[in-house]
């Protein structure tokens, strides 16, 4: 084991305390239990226009312009399992409340009248399209196609943002990824990905100036990372029938302010149909934009540029009828294997003359090393920063009759990364293995991060719908040393539950488990190992149900009452095991890049090298926290003519706790830092304070 700094520079000791949950304020028990009593009842959900649905409505006349009750009015098309009926009533109206995304042809009948047809129909998520006709008189089989131009504007609609169909996900020239997509929003903003080069690390969400409340949800359900308010998944790119993004105006349905996201995946109909792709990209396909002036003024040393090494992703779906008009399976499937060079990320096993660069880095003589005409030569010493993403999954879908509909959908995805955290001041043992794969037991059938969905939908009335939703996500990932293998004296450690005793963690004294990290303040290259590994379980459970009544006619206009209820639940255990106990600080001879001498320790007196500043102590860190919610509200949209005002109220209540537990003392000082427990508690052990519960009502008001 090597100890660090012994008799030279300061000490500095970090404790490791669990974090404590979030404070906030009181509110009435009763409420609490009401809430979470109907939402045991009415089983869970999510509302149908976050699940991928739109609406069809409109009105029937003669050529008068009088109402006519009793139309027959049919929708059809692909993305139907089954044609849609309905039958207009004293006012001449119809409603078709839950339509899936897709284009339909939308047809009238009524004996002593012409059949009347309209075609091309586009529904998207959340799309209320208005199709109203005019019958004629005639012989009922005599069929007239109306040639109108399909709505493209929903006049129902009160909110910002941007739908993606199908057709503009597999044709847009952009990055293969959901956060690309969402960045052409008006209003939003994300990081850049050049090339497809950033698709396997998430890029930050910026909307209307902040990046602080992004929702992420999958076919209307919620699965945001509360941890990092991210997405705790990767994604098949071609799965997607549809990405929805509102940043503005969202209904009561909506927590809070901030964007939206909805991705809703395809589905398996009475047709069986599939699509593969494959896309490739590799370093001969690119140039480089590293000249001989910005070689020369590099003087610090940063002299590859960062190409791309390779980037291959091959996809497949596939869906059909199981039992036609019944039951049907969808399933897909991806891998997503990107290679991206990192500037200055130097492989010491590519040769004689990497092995150079490498110390000539940790010398701080990297930029009078080389010439620009071995700039190819540089390049091709890069380490790969390489990540690879495996997404699986499958969805079936069951009419049990005209009332009552059901969704399952499974989704596992599993990322790898070899080096998390490269750069030109980062040795490749001090960067990260990331991997999904959580410890044994943890996942389903052998695939990690699994996520489960499960919808009911139960069609009443024409004027009543109800959709149920529950959602599970088992989020969370590794950071752990690049020594770890599947098996042998360096592999994996996992949490031990209340262990007070470094033997709890077994790994020989020669793993990156058990070697400080080094860090030179004067050329701020870190090496040896990490400062810490990182383990995180973030599993997340939400059942909800909402309810939406049409009313037409009524009170001098159209009326869509929405009602929900929701419960969800997110805890998080997050570890970090400090390697070797401490960190090392360094420094080169009089903190000059001159005098580094080769990264070698300096001996007393010498006038190169390394030595050492001060050392900084560890314990390692736990957050052991429960967070749960319960949330209702009511919402009234009313239409009449072209104004649109909806108006609603929304309750939300959520509670944290601190669930307590223990790590093991430093490994070089216990004296200093002992092992230390905290017991399960809803009292800030700083403030001596309870955490409280937190209620809010918020009223949501729009209009167009």
């Amino acid at each position: 084991m090597r100890h660090p700094c012994p008799n030279h520079g300061p000490i500095v000791v970090r404790q490791s305390l669990a974090v404590k949950a979030r404070r906030s304020t009181s509110m009435v028990r009763g409420v609490r239990r009401i809430l979470f009593a109907a939402a045991i009842l009415l089983i869970a959900a999510a509302n149908a226009n976050a699940q991928g649905m739109g609406s069809i409505f409109g009105k029937v006349t003669d050529s008068t312009g009088g109402v006519m009750p009793g139309v027959t009015v049919t929708v059809s098309g692909t993305a139907l399992q089954q044609p849609l009926t309905a039958v207009t009533g004293a006012t001449g109206t119809y409603q078709f409340p839950t339509v899936p995304i897709g284009t339909y042809s939308v047809s009238f009948e009524l004996d002593g009248f012409k059949k009347a047809v309209r075609n091309g129909i586009i529904i998207t998520t959340g799309f209320s399209a208005p199709v109203d006709q005019k019958m004629e008189v005639g012989n009922k089989t005599e069929e007239v196609t109306v040639s109108a131009a399909p709505p493209v504007v929903d006049t129902k609609k009160t909110n910002t943002g941007s739908t993606f169909t199908k057709d503009i996900l597999e044709n847009i020239p952009s990055a293969r990824d959901p956060w690309q997509i969402i960045n052409m929003t008006p209003g939003v903003q994300a990081g850049l990905n050049v090339g497809g080069s950033s698709s396997g690390q998430q890029v930050g969400l910026t909307s209307r100036g902040t990046g602080a409340n992004v929702q992420w949800n999958l076919e209307g359900g919620s699965i945001t990372d509360l941890s990092s308010n991210s997405s705790p998944s990767y994604f098949n790119f071609d799965s997607f029938e549809q990405i929805q993004v509102v940043n503005g105006g969202g209904d009561v349905s909506v927590q809070s302010s901030g964007l939206s996201i909805n991705l809703v995946t395809k589905s398996g109909s009475n047709v069986f149909k599939g699509s593969a792709v494959t896309t490739f990209e590799n370093d001969a396909m690119q140039g480089t934009n590293v000249t001989r002036e910005l070689f020369n003024a590099g003087g610090n040393g940063f002299i590859s540029g960062a190409p791309l090494k390779k980037i291959w992703v091959v996809s497949g779906e596939y869906g059909g009828p199981i039992k036609k008009n019944r039951l049907w399976f969808w399933a897909a499937g991806d891998r997503q294997d990107i290679n991206a060079g990192v500037i200055n990320f130097f492989d010491a096993s590519a040769g004689d003359f990497c092995t150079t660069l490498i110390a000539a880095q940790k010398a701080g003589t990297l930029g009078g090393t080389v010439t620009y005409d071995k700039l190819n030569d540089v390049v091709k010493c890069l380490k790969t920063d390489t990540t690879i993403i495996k997404d699986l999954q499958w969805k079936f879908n069951y009419q049990l009759n005209s009332s009552n509909k059901f969704q399952y959908l499974f989704q596992s995805d599993n990322k790898y990364r070899n080096a998390r955290g490269a750069s030109a001041t980062t040795a490749a043992e001090a960067t990260f293995q990331q991997t999904s794969d959580m410890p044994k037991g943890v996942g389903y059938w052998g695939l990690p991060l699994p996520t489960h969905s499960v919808t009911h939908t139960f069609i009443a009335t024409d004027k009543l719908v109800f959709n149920n939703m529950f959602t599970y996500v088992h989020g969370g990932f590794y950071l752990d040393y690049q020594d770890v293998p599947p098996q042998g004296n360096c592999a994996q450690n996992a949490y031990v539950t209340n262990a007070t005793s470094n033997s709890a963690y077994t790994r020989d004294a020669s793993c990156l488990w058990n070697i400080q990290a080094r860090t030179n303040r004067t050329t701020g290259v870190t090496d040896r190992a990490p400062t810490s590994n990182y383990q995180t379980q973030r599993p997340s459970w939400e059942a909800k149900t909402d309810g939406t009544y049409f009313l037409t006619n009524t009170l001098g206009g159209d009326h869509s009452l929405k009602f929900g209820l929701g419960w969800r639940r997110n805890p998080i255990v997050s570890w970090s095991h400090y390697s070797g106990g401490a960190r090392a600080h360094m420094q080169c001879v009089g903190n000059s890049s001159a005098n580094c001498g080769g990264g070698v320790i300096a001996s007393a007196g010498a006038a190169a090298g390394y030595v050492p500043f001060r050392a900084v102590l560890w314990r390692d860190q736990l957050r052991n926290s429960d967070w749960w919610s319960y949330n209702g509200y009511i919402q009234d949209a009313f239409s009449r003519g072209k104004i649109r005002i909806n108006g609603g109220l929304r309750y939300d209540w959520q509670q944290s706790k601190h669930r307590g537990g223990c790590v093991p003392p430093n490994v070089l000082r216990p004296d200093i830092l002992p092992s230390q427990c905290e017991d399960a508690t809803q009292t800030d052990s700083i403030t001596g304070k309870k955490i409280q519960a937190f209620g809010n009502f918020a009223p949501r008001v729009s209009m167009t």
